[in-house]
This record gives C-alpha cells, structure tokens and sequence, in this order.
C-alpha cells in the first residue's frame, strides 16, 4: 500500500523499494477489516494478520481503515 499514490500492490514490493511496514493477511480479513465487519487491533491480537517493519507507523493507518 503506498498512501503517497494511494495504490495497493500484491505481494512483494521491488528491489528498488523497501517498505516502512508489510502486513501479511488473506484477502477475507482485509474484506472484513474494509466493511468494518473487524477491528485492526482484534486481528492483529488474534493472529489473523502479522506486521512487520515499523509497528508504530503502521499502527497510524487504522483510522484509514474505519473510512
């Protein structure tokens, strides 16, 4: 996800590009993070997603998330 260019891109970004964070989750859960059917914090705890990379600047895109 690059918020620069408000694009998402699949799997691994490219040589050249070294992200801040990488979450890694199936497409059902971040279907149910969009539709507000879950809450980024549950997720995480529950072990349905994992982030790697800055923690703390990923934590700043879950208001995003509740849009």
């Amino acid at each position: 996800m690059d918020l620069n260019q408000v694009k998402v891109y699949p799997g691994e970004p490219e040589d050249d590009q070294e992200p801040d964070a990488t979450f890694t989750l199936t497409e059902e859960i971040l279907l149910q993070l969009a539709q507000g059917k879950a809450e980024a914090r549950n997720v995480v705890q529950a072990g349905k997603c994992s982030v790697t990379g800055d923690i703390m600047r990923a934590m700043k895109l879950e208001p995003y998330m509740k849009l």
